[in-house]
């Protein structure tokens, strides 16, 4: 697994992202303060910019804190989880350009046989399952699933 750039740590869980992450943020972030917002209402561009800064950045924290809750509830299950990465693939189709399908590919690293592992994941991905009015029809599951055991 890609180790990433440590950030943080919290609650004893390495926090990593990789450099895709901050080019991500920036185009997000660029995209509110120039087209998004100014759509939206009129204000200065630095109000535009803050705002987008801070839009961008408590999207991400949530996506943050929701990732810390899943290794959070797996270790009150009893189950170690050293390292978890999640990459999301899709693609986009016709015109206006609407998305024809989303995986997510999954890496895991913690304790216990692998196929226990695997299981975890599956199970996720069925409890997790993005509301259709969110998604639009579009089909959204797991990818590929690689899962390494640390025992």
């Amino acid at each position: 697994m890609t180790n990433g750039i440590k950030v943080g740590r919290l609650f004893g869980i390495d926090i990593r992202v990789r450099a895709g992450w901050f080019v991500i943020l920036g185009l997000l972030t660029l995209s509110l303060a120039t087209a998004v917002l100014p759509a939206m209402f009129e204000a200065g561009q630095a109000v535009y910019w803050v705002l987008a800064a801070v839009t961008s950045l408590l999207l991400f924290g949530s996506v943050l804190v929701h990732e810390l809750a899943h290794s959070l509830v797996a270790r009150a299950q009893g189950i170690r989880i050293d390292r978890v990465r999640v990459a999301v693939r899709g693609s986009f189709e016709g015109e206006p350009p609407v998305s024809s399908e989303v995986q997510y590919d999954v890496e895991l690293e913690g304790e216990g046989p692998p196929e226990r592992l695997e299981a975890l994941v599956q199970l996720v991905d069925r409890i997790a399952e993005i509301p259709n009015s969110l998604r639009a029809g579009t089909g959204v599951g797991v990818g590929r699933v690689d899962v390494r055991t640390t025992e």
